[in-house]
């Protein structure tokens, strides 16, 4: 708001930075989606269940 404010008014300026929150939230949830779901950190059953029987 301080730096859009006086080109185009406080309530425009407020509006924009609540689209750029939104923005930045979105791509955070994208890109924590993306990094849960790489095949590096696949969990796999499998080799669980195999050493829950060891145990």
């Amino acid at each position: 708001m301080v730096f859009f404010g006086p080109i185009i008014g406080k309530e425009n300026a407020f509006a924009v930075s609540i689209l750029w929150l939104l923005v930045l939230f979105v791509t955070s949830i994208i890109g924590g989606v993306i990094y849960g779901l790489s095949p590096q950190f696949k969990i796999k059953f499998k080799e669980i269940a195999k050493e829950e029987v060891l145990i």
